[in-house]
Order: C-alpha cells, then sequence, then structure tokens
C-alpha cells in the first residue's frame, strides 16, 4: 500500500522543483490580459445598462451570454482584488 502522508524531504526527492520549458510556453498563451482589454467595452456596457437597478446585471448577463468567469475576472481587476495573480 502506498505511504500518502509523506514529509518535505520525502516530497522533494520526487517532485520537480522548475517549470518545463513546455509549461512556461503555455503559461505564457493563457495571460488572460488580452482578453480583458478585447472585452472591456462589452463589461462597461453590461455596467452602465444596470446602473439603476444592480440585479439587472444577471439578467443582462444571461441574455448578452456573457462568459461569467470572464465578468468576475472584470470585477477583480476593477476591485483591485488578487488582480495580480491573474
Amino acid at each position: 500500500m502506498a505511504k500518502y502522508n509523506r514529509s518535505i524531504t520525502e516530497l522533494k526527492t520526487k517532485a520537480a522543483l522548475w517549470w518545463p520549458e513546455e509549461l512556461k510556453s503555455k503559461n505564457a498563451l493563457a495571460n488572460v490580459l488580452p482578453l480583458l482589454l478585447k472585452t472591456q467595452e462589452d463589461f462597461l456596457r453590461l455596467i452602465i445598462l444596470s446602473k439603476n437597478d444592480p440585479f439587472q446585471l444577471f439578467d443582462l448577463i444571461k441574455v448578452a451570454k456573457y462568459p461569467s468567469n470572464l465578468f468576475l475576472k472584470h470585477l477583480a481587476v476593477l476591485a483591485d482584488y488578487g488582480g495580480e495573480p491573474i
């Protein structure tokens, strides 16, 4: 039976402590900033349209078929909360 409760020393003997070039290049392609810049106008339009009734925003997101994860990323940048990992 495998031992699942390993110490840090045991884990270090099996771990890769660096990112292979393949993963570095995939990570570079996964940058979300260009997507946020491209969709910023749509995000702002949704906010503007719902300014009289904030709860209407949820309906607008559904009707516009705007991805909720993208909307959340825009909010994180707007609030400057957790934008560093993006």
